[in-house]
């Protein structure tokens, strides 16, 4: 039993070592895609609010394909920086699981 032991807590502790730098290396990519998603929220609530006040104008105008077209690139900027702020804070949870993994990873039996 001791030797099976023995050698268990080498793989044990790469195990570890391995998952904390995944999890480091995903949280980076989460906190970035968290950051240019943020930035990104802010211009797309400009760009997507223009665009929208911009296909009432051209449907006023009885412009209706072109309005159709600038509502929905409109809604399409307000959106998808919505999204995206979704999908890194998905990331940071993964991140999450991985270092409560490694934490339940125990090096003594």
């Amino acid at each position: 039993m001791k030797m099976t032991t023995i050698l268990l807590i080498p793989v044990k502790l790469l195990a570890k070592a391995v998952l904390y730098l995944i999890a480091a290396v995903v949280g980076v990519i989460g906190v970035i895609a968290l950051f240019a998603s943020a930035i990104l929220q802010r211009l797309g609530f400009y760009a997507g609010g223009a665009a929208i006040v911009a296909a009432i104008v051209m449907w006023i105008m009885a412009e209706s394909n072109m309005a159709l077209t600038a509502a929905i690139m409109g809604a399409a900027a307000i959106l998808l920086p919505v999204i995206a702020t979704f999908i890194s804070s998905g990331i940071i949870l993964l991140k999450e699981k991985l270092l409560d993994v490694s934490a339940d990873i125990g090096l003594v039996p």
